[in-house]
């Protein structure tokens, strides 16, 4: 009687190739976990970079006063588009003096080449909102109602994440 002493070469192919199957199978499935986590962390950051932008600017907008009895307090340059990627408006600078009022001008702007929103006051830059701006746009809906749009894009992975967020903001102080 003959004694077997080790594996026949189709039974080491076997075990190899079953072997590869289930690493491959579990490569597959852990990839799939690493590339979802990574998107959710790209869009993340987008929802948190337009969020930022919406914060600052609403903030900054719900103090906008008008420097004229009936006129508006909010400004827009293009009059005839009620949509705008530009934004300009008086705030007050504290301490207030109702008998001797004074104002700054505050102006935040879309800035397509950086993807940011650039914020001045007086003409001075103040700084730089956000990253991955895709879209910034202001629209009037009445005097004291104004809808602002932000849209932050990213291509991660071969793949375009666009977060859209629209906020709306009311002006305590429309016309005095």
């Amino acid at each position: 009687m003959k004694i077997r002493r080790g594996l026949t070469l189709i039974e080491t192919l076997l075990t190899s190739l079953i072997l590869l199957l289930t690493v491959a199978a579990l490569y597959a499935f852990l990839a799939l976990g690493v590339n979802s986590y990574w998107a959710s962390r790209v869009y993340l950051d987008l929802q948190q970079s337009a969020r930022l932008v919406i914060s600052y600017v609403a903030t900054d907008l719900m103090e906008a006063v008008p420097n004229l009895p009936n006129s508006p307090a909010v400004s827009l340059p293009n009059l005839t588009n009620p949509t705008t990627s530009e934004l300009i408006f008086n705030r007050a600078v504290y301490p207030f003096d109702p008998f001797h009022p004074r104002y700054e001008v505050v102006r935040y702007v879309y800035n397509p080449t950086k993807k940011t929103v650039d914020s001045y006051v007086n003409s001075v830059k103040q700084r730089s909102i956000g990253k991955n701006i895709k879209t910034f746009q202001v629209r009037r809906r009445t005097d004291i109602l104004y809808e602002i749009t932000v849209a932050a894009e990213d291509n991660a992975g071969g793949k375009t994440l666009t977060f859209t967020l629209v906020s709306s903001v009311h002006l305590p102080y429309g016309t005095l």
